[in-house]
């Protein structure tokens, strides 16, 4: 029930899909190489003598542990919605309708991927170099 919730939500944001795997892809990024200059700069762990805690060393090690599971985890994402964007946009760039047929599926196919907006801006490149959505039948005689 929670699950469904939680898809419902995500299904929503579709336009969004992108901007949010970038962000967590960088946000990762970020994170380990804030915590791999640390390492460098602060050198190797040394507990103190009275035995508390340091805890920059310990933040540090959380990013690392937090950087790498989140780049394994956003990357591939990431890197799947920004090849439909690119498709995409190579197609918002075309300004003969006769390449736009031979890219007509692969950008359906990326804007439903991408969200509305996208799709809406297909469509209109569509229209706009009179590219049919639907691909009429022609009759033989």
């Amino acid at each position: 029930m929670v699950m469904d919730g939680i898809r419902a939500w995500w299904e929503r944001r579709r336009d969004q899909h992108l901007a949010i795997w970038k962000t967590m892809t960088l946000g990762s990024v970020i994170l380990l190489l804030w915590s791999l200059w640390f390492f460098m700069i602060q050198g190797n762990f040394q507990p103190s003598d009275d035995g508390s805690v340091d805890w920059p060393t310990l933040f540090s090690w959380i990013a690392v542990f937090a950087g790498i599971v989140g780049l394994f985890w956003a990357a591939p994402e990431f890197f799947f919605y920004q090849g439909h964007h690119t498709i995409c946009r190579a197609a918002l760039e075309i300004d003969t309708s006769a390449e736009l047929r031979n890219v007509r599926s692969e950008a359906l196919e990326s804007a439903k991927i991408l969200g509305p907006a996208m799709e809406k801006r297909i469509k209109e490149k569509f229209a706009e170099l009179g590219v049919d959505e639907k691909r009429s039948k022609k009759r033989r005689s």
